[in-house]
């Protein structure tokens, strides 16, 4: 009756006087007994990597923002804190809790069985015999970020990649070696290092040693470039005269990184609208093989000049 339901009989009177009583009363729905009564429980899953790395807080607004729009309610949780979180989630869904999975992980066993009880996507990364997956253009995002450095005249160009486990690495570096291929350059250094602060800082020892001719570096995230930043210049290194860097991924604190960070943007918040959308408008059981086509940009800052003479 709540719902004015046109099925149910009754005089206008009594439903006016249960609309009173609902307002006096302040009555809300309760949710559970909804959606056992629907089989839904208007509730979406989304599972990142961590909460360190800024790029997620733009992917999660990206779905929040679609998921209000369908009247979605979405829970985030980070697979760092909780081994097994995918697992946790599919439990939850088995058990009425969640009605759909977005799963961000680069881990491979966190790719759910084909009968899996709800239903999920992965985000920006395929896995063996899956054909559910929506990725960014990982590859041209590098390109663009490595042909951005040999534009101002570098030719001697590093690149810190990603974790080798990391399939979105793979492609990116892949992108790194087809621009330097692509305008007759030989291929720098390649070092790997985790997407996130500690891995870029870490990772500067064994970049500085491996490539003493190195002018320009491109870094597979803006996470690890800041901790490259920092890293540098503990060694006396001046970014950008001594070294240029650019980072795949943009985000409004890059310009606040000493120097201010020259990024390649890559269409993050499109993904988690995107994959939100597919979730709630696909059958579960259909392939979703999908790349985002656009959004790529070049967003020039202080941390990429031409290299000294």
């Amino acid at each position: 009756m709540l719902n004015d339901d046109p099925a149910l009989r009754a005089r206008e009177e009594t439903r006016q006087r249960v609309r009173q009583a609902v307002k006096e009363l302040g009555y809300q729905p309760n949710r559970i007994a909804r959606s056992l009564r629907t089989a839904t429980s208007n509730t979406l899953g989304l599972v990142i990597p961590n909460f360190e790395n800024p790029i997620w807080a733009v992917v999660v607004d990206g779905a929040e923002t679609e998921a209000d729009a369908r009247g979605k309610t979405l829970i985030v949780a980070s697979a760092a804190r909780t081994p097994g979180r995918v697992q946790q989630f599919l439990d939850l869904g088995a058990h009425g809790g969640l009605d759909g999975i977005l799963i961000a992980t680069a881990g491979q066993t966190d790719t759910p069985p084909a009968d899996a009880p709800v239903p999920w996507l992965l985000l920006n990364r395929r896995a063996e015999g899956s054909r559910r997956y929506l990725l960014l253009d990982d590859e041209a995002a590098a390109h663009r970020a490595t042909t951005a450095l040999i534009d101002l005249g570098h030719t001697r160009i590093a690149h810190l990649s990603g974790p080798a486990h990391a399939e979105s690495a793979g492609r990116r570096t892949s992108g790194y070696r087809k621009a330097m291929a692509d305008h007759g350059l030989a291929p720098g250094p390649i070092l790997e290092a985790d997407y996130s602060f500690t891995g870029g800082n870490t990772a500067t020892d064994a970049l500085l040693a491996a490539g003493a001719e190195t002018t320009g570096v491109v870094v597979a995230n803006i996470a690890s470039a800041s901790g490259l930043l920092v890293g540098l210049r503990a060694h006396g290194k001046h970014v950008p005269d001594d070294i240029s860097v650019i980072a795949i991924h943009d985000h409004p604190l890059a310009g606040a990184f000493d120097p201010p960070l020259t990024t390649v943007s890559m269409p993050l918040f499109e993904m988690g609208r995107r994959a939100v959308a597919l979730l709630l408008d696909t059958d579960p059981q259909d392939a979703i093989e999908e790349t985002i086509p656009d959004g790529i940009e070049l967003i020039p800052r202080a941390s990429t000049a031409p290299p000294k003479a």
